[in-house]
């Protein structure tokens, strides 16, 4: 008997029949393994075991102990007991089943097994067993019964196999099955080429265990490159006893070197009734970026109809893209948006993005038009810069048009380019320079209510020290400040603004409490500009303000406990503060604003966000908040209340005409939490004037559990309170998430203003996940920031999301939308998409 070269193949063998016969039978691997190169290696065995094992164990791991593994789809219960054998055995995790799937689909190797090996497919081992085996002179050979080839990640089964002269090439018949780490594919006959992978099957069916999807062929084909060829195919995730979509084409290619797959004459079916067609189609078949169509959208809304947009993707090169968005409303006609993205080695990454409307008839026959520059450039490890420009040709685009929900129109688009510094060489040493203006984007709003731009402004920040001994804090702003008036609408108030602040503090905290030091220095300097001198007949030697003020605060609490079935704490903390008053009435407002109260506001030194002020400060503030934790360390209750004594007048104000505070008491603050259970938290905060009436009320209940449950309710009472610019508001707001029963959900959310009788924005809709598709089906009515309830009318919109798991589909912003809206939804949303 004579062997010729079968390049590294083992073989299992429990005997030879007959001595040198051309005919030999094979058994699974009981006690031998031969390794075959030539007859002088089967002998080598007997003679030298040793360097025969030293061979074998070099070789790369192959995938024999999958070789009697399951294909196909197993009931949970049975996918249960396949993976306790196989993790007992040592073996990897499976794909996690899918929420609300009543099995799933496995492969005899599974995805998570794909070994990693430097050998070139040409040059790994091959394993090989059978029930009977045939070896002819001319170097073919005939394998039957129970034949298994196996290499590193794949495993060939059928019942005869035949071998050409070389062993490259394999041809398989019965009960033929290829499978791969997460792919199985089965047929009637495969031809298989060892060396480069290459393969074709007749009348196939494919199961992907990564994907959880299934399907069959009249023809599969795989080419050395990796290039899958399928014809008349069908494709789906459900389960075989519910197969609600099929996705059937003529002719299928999938290109793993592109990342890209291509079909052509496709047709989508629900059950047996078949949805779209379409002639060709491009799509993705991995995360690499390509080229193609991406999910399209529908909808419709009360003032736009209804409308649909489909995106096509350029991958023009490695470093940048194009995204074209043709889009079509019924009422407004046709619009184009697009968004191109670069990134460069040495300049940074910017993404240039834009829509055009010709000829709006819904907005009295004008164009509609937006643009938007963005671009971030990390310079080196201590500089970095950011450009944001912004326009917009009307204060109603992204009410109309805007394509995200969550879009709410701004009054003013911002154009800045800032440059940030942070030093490598001086810890705590920060730095930003800024040039900033704004496009007003409602041409009625009066010049002396636009913002100021700043031409340019310098921030430098300075901070060291340790949160147990010294720090140090130093700041310095400066910007020119300009607001042109010509329309009539005030006086012109442009010009210089230089701050500077010097501050140092001691922490001394301890178990017991703390207390905490600090003295600071501020300044302020103010020079008007030519065109504010002339407005307001001044002369340039009445151009400069300046102000010095010093502070001094003091912060001190305890923190007393108490140990028994539960755990409390009593903390007393005193704050006190000083700083002389300067009369700065004559000094401009740029960007200054008061700063709404609240408890912890009590224990600051500061009445005014912004720089234009140094406040007059001479009060303390006396606060107590007690805590109750339970043995789990839940707490259980917060009870903060906190009041300030004010020793003399507030006098500094942000206008002249303000009126002078004169109130020796803050009237008190109230903070009340309580996590009553794992589940279920109140918050609620309450502030009082010093005449003794309610200045604001808000309060929140939140319930969330592991199975899928939002409740939430909040009640927010505000009473107009001029000094502190609050507006009078009377609103309730709820919130929804309600499983119905196994894959229905309900969702909804409220704001309504009790005031004006009105729902500032309200969401109701469903949601059904199966284990292959999802549909959600919402309503909305809302009302953008800037309408006015009195004037206007809500926009209404009615939505439907649905997709086809494993496939795509029409995709909305649903669960950013609910996310922004419902506390705690995105936390119930993994529970329920892991349940």
């Amino acid at each position: 008997m004579e062997y010729s070269s079968l390049r590294t193949v083992r073989v299992a063998v429990l005997s030879l029949l007959s001595d040198h016969s051309p005919r030999f039978r094979l058994r699974p691997l009981t006690t031998a393994l031969l390794y075959v190169g030539s007859l002088s290696a089967g002998y080598a065995y007997a003679e030298q075991p040793d360097r025969l094992a030293e061979q074998i164990a070099s070789l790369p791991p192959s995938t024999e102990q999958w070789q009697n593994a399951p294909a196909g789809y197993l009931s949970l219960a049975e996918f249960d007991e396949l993976q306790a054998s196989e993790l007992a055995l040592g073996g990897l995790p499976r794909t996690t089943p899918k929420p609300s799937c009543r099995g799933v689909w496995v492969t005899p190797i599974p995805a998570q097994a794909a070994f990693e090996t430097s050998v070139p497919p040409a040059d790994e081992p091959i394993t090989v067993t059978a029930d009977y085996g045939y070896y002819a002179p001319d170097g073919r050979a005939e394998l039957s019964g129970d034949v298994h080839i196996s290499q590193t990640n794949r495993l060939l089964t059928a019942n005869q196999i035949q071998l050409n002269p070389q062993r490259t090439t394999v041809e398989a018949t019965g009960d033929v099955q290829l499978s791969e780490a997460g792919l199985t594919t089965s047929g009637e006959k495969i031809r298989y080429n060892m060396q480069d992978q290459s393969a074709e099957f007749s009348n196939s069916r494919y199961v992907s265990e990564t994907l959880q999807a299934h399907g069959q062929a009249e023809h599969v084909a795989r080419n050395a490159s990796g290039i899958l060829e399928l014809k008349n195919t069908a494709f789906s995730t459900c389960e075989p006893d519910n197969q609600v979509w099929t996705l059937k084409t003529a002719q299928l290619e999938l290109n793993p070197d592109t990342g890209r797959g291509t079909a052509k004459r496709s047709t989508l079916y629900i059950h047996d009734t078949p949805i779209i067609s379409l002639p060709w189609f491009n799509f993705p078949i991995d995360d690499r970026r390509s080229s193609g169509f991406l999910i399209p959208k529908a909808g419709y809304t009360n003032d736009g109809g209804l409308e649909a947009s489909i995106p096509y993707y350029f991958n023009l090169a490695p470093n940048y893209d194009l995204t074209l968005t043709p889009r079509i409303m019924t009422e407004r006609y046709g619009m184009l948006e697009a968004e191109a993205r670069g990134l460069t080695e040495h300049y940074g990454a910017a993404v240039l993005s834009g829509g055009y409307l010709p000829s709006d008839p819904r907005y009295d026959h004008q164009d509609r038009t937006r643009a938007s520059l963005q671009h971030d450039w990390v310079i080196n490890p201590e500089f970095t810069s950011v450009i944001d420009l912004n326009y917009v040709s009307d204060k109603d685009y992204f009410t109309d048009l805007g394509n995200d929900p969550l879009v709410s129109n701004h009054l003013n688009q911002e154009r800045s380019l800032s440059l940030f510094y942070q030093s490598q060489k001086v810890d705590g040493l920060t730095g930003t320079f800024r040039v900033q203006g704004f496009q007003t984007v409602d041409p009625a709003t009066p010049d002396i209510d636009r913002p100021y731009a700043r031409l340019p402004q310098l921030l430098l920040n300075y901070h060291s020290g340790s949160p147990l001994g010294w720090q140090y804090d130093a700041q310095h702003d400066s910007a020119y400040f300009k607001r042109s008036i010509t329309d009539g609408s005030g006086i012109e108030n442009s010009g210089i603004r230089v701050y500077n602040q010097l501050s140092t503090q001691y922490n001394y905290r301890r178990s017991w409490g703390h207390v905490i030091p600090a003295f600071s220095a501020q300044h302020v300097l103010y020079q008007y500009d030519e065109d504010s001198l002339d407005s307001q007949n001044r002369s340039k030697d009445d151009a400069v303000r300046d102000a010095v003020v010093p502070q001094f605060s003091l912060d001190a609490g305890l923190i007393l406990k108490r140990q028994g079935q539960f755990l409390q704490t009593l903390e007393p903390r005193l704050f006190y503060a000083y700083s002389p008053y300067v009369n700065q009435d004559d000094f401009p407002n740029f960007d200054s604003a008061p700063i709404s109260r609240s408890y912890n506001q009590l224990f600051r030194t500061h009445r005014f966000i912004g720089h234009d002020r140094l406040e007059d400060n001479h009060f303390a503030t006396l606060g107590l908040v007690h805590r109750l934790y339970d043995q789990d360390g839940l707490e259980l209750l917060r009870l903060g209340i906190g009041q300030s004594r004010y020793f003399k007048d507030r006098r500094v104000r942000l206008n002249a005409d303000d009126a002078i505070a004169t109130e020796r008491n803050s009237g008190p603050a109230l903070e009340l939490s309580s996590q009553l259970t794992e589940h279920l938290r109140i918050d609620s905060t309450a502030l009082w004037q010093s005449n003794g009436s309610n200045a604001s009320t808000i309060a929140q209940l939140n319930y969330q559990n592991p199975n899928g449950h939002i409740y939430h309710a909040g009640y927010i009472q505000r009473r107009e309170v001029f000094e502190q610019n609050q507006q009078a508001l009377r609103q309730v707001t709820a919130g929804i998430i309600q499983p119905i029963h196994q894959q229905w959900r309900a969702f909804g959310y409220l704001q309504y203003d009790l005031d004006k009788r009105i729902t500032r924005d309200g969401l109701f809709g469903l949601d059904y996940d199966s284990c292959c598709w999802r549909v959600a089906l919402y309503g909305r009515s809302y009302y953008n920031d800037l309408d006015d309830p009195s004037t206007t009318k809500p926009r209404r919109l009615i939505m439907a999301e649905l997709t086809l798991k494993g496939l795509g589909g029409l995709s909305g912003n649903l669960a950013n939308l609910l996310r922004q809206k419902i506390i705690g939804y995105s936390q119930v949303e993994n529970t329920w998409n892991s349940r």
